[in-house]
Parts: structure tokens; sequence; C-alpha cells
């Protein structure tokens, strides 16, 4: 058994990796190897009965949660939300059967709920929304009676990220016309930052400024949700300033959340340019999200094109149009298009050509205008078109 034990936690090992490189393919297969060699070393020593991955065996209980885990967020990053969620319910049961015979309530269990409600989030429906909100609620009432117990104030930053989480069901309903307690959102958020204020600003913990950075960019994002653009602008330039230079000292794995800051910049930058009187346009922002999503898309993220080809078209497009920079928003366009649509070629996915499509979903006018004043991106164009 010790043999197969040291394979499964290898298996393991690697997969963690792999996720903290966003490798998710790789993060599946090693994690469903694991599970298969757990299932097989299970059978051997008498598991208790029952469906094989729902099995429990003490034996091997750290490695069966943590390879279903794993293998469920892998399955979430690549949209395969219904086999995630069976996993992550699966690592959910097991965690409870060990919290069972612990004296505090376990933070490991409140992982596990986290990681679930995530998935919930991301699958997004009513029933899905109303899930997530009772797993998170759980997941912070466990780490709000750890946070009051001496010695287990490791869970502050956890717990700002489950505050977060649950933020974000609000905003998610709102965004689709549902509704949406804002208030409480907001609540949330403003307890999350105050954790993670107090563990970076006054504790030292730097290693927490990525995530007091993602806190200033989700209280941002509320704030320009409500049209209060002044507040969302303060507060996303803050989040800029501290992702920048992270990922400009070779934290390329926190460029996602830096693409997602720039865009709620420009966004929002808009809002204020269009209505507090000598409020600049946005459009160092916009070019350099404009970079960072063609970078990430030329790599092959096609999980990144949704929001690239929504960038081009809502944020980036208007930006520069309305700022007067007309030839230049005919030249990011027209770079934009290129990126997707050499991806298209090299890759043959259907993704790259709809990101294309939707970049040009402007105004009629617009997107004249600019195809007239540019023959570069009248050649994006018409490439697009001989495929579409």
């Amino acid at each position: 058994m010790s043999d197969a034990l040291e394979r499964i936690r290898q298996l393991l090992s690697k997969a963690q990796t792999y996720l903290t490189a966003r490798r998710f393919d790789t993060v599946l297969q090693l994690a469903s190897q694991a599970l298969v060699l757990i299932e097989k070393a299970m059978g051997l020593s008498s598991a208790v009965a029952g469906a094989p991955s729902g099995a429990f065996d003490a034996a091997f209980a750290e490695e069966h949660i943590s390879a279903l885990e794993l293998r469920g967020m892998a399955r979430r990053h690549l949209g395969q939300l219904p086999a995630s969620i069976e996993d992550l319910m699966l690592a959910v049961g097991l965690r409870r059967v060990l919290a069972e015979e612990e004296e505090l309530p376990s933070n490991d269990l409140a992982v596990a709920l986290h990681n679930l409600g995530n998935t919930l989030l991301a699958l997004g429906n009513a029933w899905a929304l109303a899930k997530a909100q009772e797993v998170y609620g759980e997941a912070i009432a466990i780490r709000e009676t750890l946070m009051k117990t001496p010695g287990h104030g490791y869970v502050a930053n956890d717990l700002a990220g489950t505050y977060k989480a649950r933020a974000n069901i609000e905003c998610l309903r709102a965004r689709h016309g549902q509704p949406a307690d804002l208030k409480r959102a907001r609540a949330d958020l403003e307890r999350a930052l105050a954790l993670r204020q107090q563990l970076v600003d006054v504790e030292g913990r730097k290693e927490f400024t990525g995530a007091l950075a993602m806190t200033r960019y989700s209280l941002g994002d509320l704030h320009g949700m409500q049209f209060e653009f002044g507040t969302a602008v303060r507060l996303l330039s803050e989040a800029l300033a501290a992702m920048q230079p992270l990922v400009a000292s070779g934290q390329r794995h926190l460029r996602d959340d830096l693409a997602l800051c720039l865009s709620a910049r420009v966004l929002y930058g808009i809002g204020a340019a269009e209505t507090m009187p000598g409020h600049p346009w946005p459009v160092d922002e916009a070019v350099a999200a404009a970079k960072l999503y063609g970078e990430l898309v030329a790599e092959g993220r096609a999980d990144q094109c949704a929001a690239y080809g929504e960038f081009v078209s809502q944020r980036l497009t208007p930006c520069l149009y309305k700022a007067g920079r007309r030839d230049l928003a005919a030249q990011s366009l027209a770079q934009a298009l290129q990126r997707v649509l050499d991806q298209a070629d090299k890759t043959g996915a259907e993704v790259f050509v709809a990101t294309a499509a939707a970049m040009l979903a402007l105004p009629g006018p617009v997107r004249d205008e600019l195809r007239s004043a540019s023959s570069a991106l009248h050649v994006q164009i018409a490439r697009l078109e001989a495929l579409s």
C-alpha cells in the first residue's frame, strides 16, 4: 500500500503544480489517474461499500479528497460544470465525515464548500446561485467561528475570499436583471477589504497583496455597476497600482486578474469621462488591456475569447473612438482581429472566429468609418468575411 500511496501523492503534487500553471487538461488527467489508483487501493483494503468515487477509506482520505477537489476545479475551468459539481459535492461529503471527529469547525471543510460554491457560481442558474449562497454561508460561519478562537487567525484571508465570493452572487444577479441585494454585497466586500488591509498594510503579509488588489477590483466593480464612477475609478486604479508590479515581477498567473482590472478601469473610466467634466478618457488603460488580452489569446487561451471580444467591442473601440483617437481605434481593432484570426487559422477552433465577429459588434457607422480609414482593418474584416 505504501508504494501506491507514494505514487498517488506524486500524481497529486504534479496536478497541483499544473493547476497553478493553468494547465487544466493536464490537471484533469493527473487527478483522474490518482482517483483510479485510490479506488483500486481502496478495493484491496476493504473500503466502505458504495460508489467507487464516493467511498471512504481513512488510509486514503486526504488523497481522495484532494484528487476530487483538483479534478473538480479542473473541470470547472474546462467548462464541465455538472461533472465539477459532482466531484466537489463528493469532496464536501468526505470532508464532513472527517470533520465529525474534530473538536473545532474544520477549515478544510470550509475550503471544500468554497470550491463547490465557485462552480455553482460559474453555472449561474437560479438553483445554482441559491445553492452557492448556502454553501458560502456555511463556509463563512465556520471561518467566523475559527477567527474567534485563539491561534486561528490564519483563516482571515480565506474568510475574506468567501465574503468576496458571496458578494459575487448578488453582482451576477444584478447583471442578469434579477433581484439582487447589492447592499449586502457591498457589506461583504467591505468586510473582505478590511480583513485583507489588516493582513497586508498592518501585519505586512505581502503575499496577500494580489488578493487585496482583487478585493478592491470587486468593490470598484460594484460601485461602477451603481454608476458611482468616481469611486469605481479610484478603487480600480488602486488595484492596478498593486497588480501591475506583481505581473511585471514575473507572477504571470496573475495576468488574468490584471486583465479584469484593466477592462473594468476602462469601462468605468468611460462612464467617468462621459459624466464628470474634465475627467480624462482611459486611453492608456485601454491600450494596455488590449495588449494583455492579445498576449493571452496568442498563447491559445480560448477561455479568454469571450472577455476579449466583449472588451474590444464594448470598451476598447468606444473609448478610443469617443476620445477622438480614431486612427488608434482602427489600428487597435485591426490588431485584435488579426490575433484571433491567426489563432483560428492555427487551431481551426470556431471560438476564435466567433470572437472576431463579436469584436465587430459596433454601430454600423462607426464600423464603416474605421474600416474606410484603415487598410489594415479592411484586410482583417475581409479575412473574417471569408471565414464566415
